[in-house]
């Protein structure tokens, strides 16, 4: 009954399953319109997509991580504090272009519908790096992300600030 309650319920595939584990641990026989009805009504449930983490993803690991960052972010805030202000800065990098998605055309009975593609593919990178305690921002654009171009975004980095 336990994986009744776990917090991945909210699947509504996972309804079915729902419908044969009450039969099976509880001896309760509902159908998926019962439960359904239940579970987004009242319950208050919706349908989420889940956010996306490795299969190899090892908790522990990120947690001690997460210690160790902490660790050292004080003990350099603590022995450089006193000749310069340490900055804390957040980096991420983006890709942005363009594909065509093809959606679904009403059509008569027994006529293929013909979509008109966009082949050609544009895509750019953008690196960038903000400061959260201030807001200070700075960003750079590529054609691609590999590693001379990000060696590229740390040096103007490393010389705006």
């Amino acid at each position: 009954m336990s994986y009744l309650l776990a917090p991945y319920f909210m699947f509504f595939v996972n309804l079915f399953y729902w419908t044969g584990a009450l039969e099976k641990e509880c001896g309760i026989k509902v159908s998926y319109k019962v439960v359904h009805d239940l579970v987004h009504y009242k319950l208050k449930a919706h349908l989420n997509v889940p956010r996306p983490q490795s299969n190899k993803a090892n908790e522990e690991v990120q947690a001690s991580f997460k210690k160790k960052l902490c660790e050292l972010i004080k003990v350099m805030i603590k022995y450089f504090r006193k000749s310069k202000p340490v900055r804390i800065w957040c980096q991420d990098e983006s890709r942005f272009g363009l594909i065509t998605m093809q959606g679904r055309m009403i059509t008569l009975k027994g006529v293929k519908p013909i979509g008109k593609k966009q082949w050609k593919r544009g895509n750019f990178y953008i690196s960038g790096v903000v400061e959260p305690a201030t807001g200070e921002q700075y960003y750079q654009e590529f054609a691609q992300l590999n590693y001379n171009c990000f060696q590229e975004f740390l040096n103007g980095f490393s010389q705006k600030h």
